[in-house]
Formats: structure tokens, C-alpha cells, sequence
């Protein structure tokens, strides 16, 4: 065989085996990407330089640690306020001495103190505290707290003023408590209780009547003295 015939034999043999050109491979898979995608993409070629690969890895790696430690940080709906546990806990404790007052029946010492003769330490130095007007459908029973001298703890009530009254015609009895703003439990009676409780603030004090009835029938007489 001449070495020309030859010669043509190995540049066939050559053309059929000798692998495609790196950057026209690369532009085949950049296209078929881009054709299933839609999105452009860029040939490897076009990227950055090798070294730079690395830095740009390190830096996507801080940056999903930092997200994670952010959002691993940040307070829950439900901790957004630890104190607001307590706050429901004391308001339902406060509750349930009510009910369990009224319930059992119990009595307050008479309210017969009287602060011009008898100046227990609290009666002295104090503002005007909201006070009962005389009416023939309340009876004022007993009292604690307040110019009394009497802690109202004592008597397991959650009040800084508390007072026990009799509600007419009807004879069942109430509690009414006055509380200055900064002392307020804001009571909440347990579920199922046989009493309902009422709101209404008198100058800068908070007063509740916690009463069988339907509707409050004490707490309209209470005024502060002008």
C-alpha cells in the first residue's frame, strides 16, 4: 500500500476517534440546559477563575450559617413576653380567691374604723380613695384594706381595699375591690363559677364587683369625695 493511500487512512481513523474540543462540549451543555431550563446558563468557560470558586463556596457557607443563627435567635410568638405567663397565672389565682370567698361564705371584720380617732400607719399621707354613697339597696358587712388597717391577705383576698355587701331585695352578697392602678390582678373567675365579675375605674382606681347577679348593683355608688 503507498504511503499516500496510507496517509488517508490515518486521517480518516483520526477524525472519527479524536474527542470533541472541550469549549465546543461545554456549548452543547450550556444549550441543553438553557433549552430545558429557559434559563440562561453560563458555559464553564465564561465563569470565574478557579480561584475564586473556593472563596465564593466560603462565603455562601457564612452566609447560610449566619441565617441559620438569626432565625434560630429570634423569639417565638409564644416567648415574646415571659412575663405574660405569670401575669395569666396570677390573674386566675386572684379569680379563684374570689369564688372561693363568696362560695365559702366568708365574713369581713365590720367596718367601723374610724380613722380621726383610731390612725392605723396606712390611713395617714394617702389620696382620696374612692368611697360607697349611703343606699338602701347595699349594706355595707364588713371591710379590709384601705384606712382599715386590716390586710385583706389575711382574709385570703387578692385586694389592696376590699369590701363585703349585702345586696337588696335579694340578700346574697357581693365583693367589691378597689385597687389602685400599679396593684391591679385584674381577676379572672374559673370557668363554671356561680359569679359574675364587673369593671369600672373611679378616678385613678380600678374597682370590681364580683357578685351572683346578672348585672353590678354596687359599683355605681362609689365616688370619690370632692
Amino acid at each position: 500500500m503507498s504511503d499516500e493511500r496510507w496517509s488517508e487512512i490515518e486521517a480518516s481513523l483520526k477524525r472519527q476517534f479524536e474527542p470533541p474540543s472541550l469549549e465546543a462540549l461545554e456549548q452543547q451543555i450550556a444549550d441543553a440546559a438553557a433549552d430545558d431550563s429557559g434559563a440562561e446558563v453560563v458555559p464553564l468557560s465564561a465563569k470565574a477563575p478557579t480561584w475564586r470558586r473556593p472563596l465564593g463556596l466560603a462565603m455562601a457557607v457564612a452566609a447560610a450559617v449566619a441565617l441559620v443563627w438569626w432565625l434560630g435567635s429570634r423569639p417565638g410568638p409564644a416567648d415574646s413576653d415571659p412575663s405574660l405567663p405569670k401575669i395569666a397565672m396570677a390573674s386566675q389565682r386572684a379569680g379563684e380567691q374570689l369564688d372561693a370567698f363568696l362560695a365559702a361564705a366568708r365574713a369581713l371584720p365590720p367596718a367601723d374604723v374610724n380613722c380621726v380617732a383610731v390612725a392605723p400607719p396606712n390611713c395617714e399621707g394617702t389620696e382620696q380613695q374612692p368611697q360607697i354613697n349611703p343606699d338602701l339597696d347595699v349594706r355595707l358587712l364588713g371591710e379590709c384594706g384601705g384606712t382599715t388597717g386590716i390586710s385583706c391577705a389575711d382574709h385570703d383576698l387578692p385586694a389592696q381595699r376590699a369590701m363585703l355587701v349585702q345586696l337588696e331585695p335579694s340578700g346574697v352578697e357581693a365583693i367589691i375591690c378597689i385597687e389602685p392602678p400599679w396593684a391591679d390582678p385584674k381577676p379572672v373567675l374559673p370557668e363554671g363559677s356561680d359569679y359574675n365579675i364587673f369593671r369600672r375605674q373611679v378616678g385613678t382606681y380600678v374597682l370590681y364587683e364580683v357578685t351572683p347577679q346578672s348585672a353590678p348593683q354596687a359599683l355605681e355608688l362609689f365616688s370619690i369625695p370632692g
